[in-house]
């Protein structure tokens, strides 16, 4: 009888969109963040701190540009992917904007990188540059698909590219070797723009949707409409992060940058789980809305319940971690548990965006998240010349606001939700 119990509510939970949705995120991002974890002790042996901290602000710099580039696209492709019958010309019109906005951005990096980011001067090299922008338009349409196969509720597809990635740069840290910094940036971001093609080919032959730089301008305009507010609030949410490596590297050095890259990347662990169960709390939301509710009290269920014991194991096992990347990184630890509570606070960031995406209350979601911004950047900024400590600090003080303010949103929301589905 236990047995047909389990089974029944394992076959429950396969069936239910949200569950497997999220599962197949979270499994996709545990395969990137295992792969770059072993990458990362590959790159720490092969290469000087140096030259890992630079590579750090190069893969950050081209993170953000690729992310800004997004223009609220990502999340326009989740809203109206469904609303028009041409999928096709929605996805495309969506990839011109992001192809466009991704060069002109990467381009416009390189030729200002002297004045902005002097520590990287090796973009000044032709080739360098060249790939720089190649590297940063892939990274932007990549995280584009992403949306559509989760749109779609094809999240397995996500795991899928994000393996092959996996599996192709680790091998690439060895071919580069002697290359420096940007040698090593090669290896992390050629792997990622080789999936890419395979993510084309698998949207064209099992989706039908078939990638072509075309642009309806109609389409264009009303998404537009709806991706202005949640821009801006998805950049202040995801500029600190990204902006911090090369902060670091600027105010304390490239060493310094690298042992606060690795700190980072191990406790942005705790990030997965809300990033998955965000982004599929959003699609389903969009699919149906009578739900929200219900698939709120989910989400939040299997956050808490998966977050508690991540911080816990971080936390025992950072010293450990810390070492596998060779005894200086060791120094990183006090440093790795404050961003792990502030990874971990977080997650009320991600659960409170979604649902003012929902909801449309996106001057609010702005104005949260922007504080935050401020808190986060202006603290590493004034104070990051005293050390890493004062920077992670910066971090915990503006995830420690947004989760306080959005705690009761959340609530209401929840409340709100409730009360319509009776």
């Amino acid at each position: 009888m236990t047995a047909g119990l389990l089974g029944d509510r394992v076959r429950a939970l396969r069936s239910d969109a949200l569950v497997r949705n999220s599962v197949l995120l979270l499994v996709s991002t545990v395969v990137v963040a295992a792969g770059g974890f072993v990458f990362w002790q590959i790159a720490a042996r092969l290469f000087t701190p140096e030259d890992v901290g630079r590579t750090s602000a190069l893969i950050t710099a081209s993170a953000l540009i690729a992310n800004l580039a997004l223009l609220g696209m990502q999340n326009s492709v989740i809203r109206f992917l469904h609303d028009w019958d041409d999928r096709a010309t929605t996805m495309n019109s969506a990839v011109t904007v992001v192809t466009i906005a991704s060069v002109a951005g990467a381009a416009v990096f390189v030729a200002g990188v002297r004045w902005v980011a002097p520590e990287l001067a090796l973009l000044h090299r032709p080739g360098n540059a060249v790939l720089f922008v190649v590297f940063t338009a892939s990274l932007a349409l990549t995280l584009l698909n992403d949306n559509v196969f989760i749109a779609l509720q094809r999240s397995g597809h996500v795991a899928g590219r994000n393996t092959a990635t996996v599996a192709l740069r680790l091998g690439l840290p060895f071919a580069c070797a002697g290359m420096g910094a940007f040698g090593l940036f090669t290896a992390y971001q050629s792997a990622a723009t080789l999936a890419l093609v395979a993510y084309l080919v698998v949207l064209h032959r099992e989706l039908g949707l078939r990638t072509r730089l075309r642009l309806d301008t109609a389409r264009i305009a009303t998404m537009w409409r709806y991706s202005a507010g949640n821009y801006v609030a998805t950049v202040l949410l995801l500029l600190p992060p990204l902006v911090m490596p090369n902060l670091v590297t600027h105010s304390l050095g490239p060493a310094q940058a690298a042992y606060y890259y690795i700190a980072s990347l191990i406790a942005g662990v705790l990030t997965f789980v809300p990033q998955a169960t965000a982004r599929s709390l959003f699609a389903q939301a969009s699919v149906d809305p009578a739900g929200l509710h219900a698939s709120l009290r989910r989400v939040v269920a299997l956050t808490a319940a998966a977050q508690a014991p991540a911080l816990l194991l971080i936390v025992a096992a950072g010293p450990f971690v810390l070492g596998l990347f060779g005894p200086a990184y060791a120094q990183a630890y006090p440093l790795l548990v404050v961003l792990s509570i502030g990874a971990a606070l977080a997650s009320v960031g991600f659960v409170g965006n979604t649902l003012m995406l929902i909801a449309g209350r996106l001057r609010l979601m702005c104005a949260l998240t922007g504080a935050a911004a401020v808190v986060i950047i202006g603290g590493a900024y004034a104070f990051g010349d005293r050390g890493l400590l004062w920077i992670g600090g910066s971090l915990l003080a503006g995830e420690l606001l947004l989760a306080v303010t959005y705690t009761p949103v959340i609530a209401r929301m929840g409340r709100a939700a409730a009360e319509a589905s009776r």
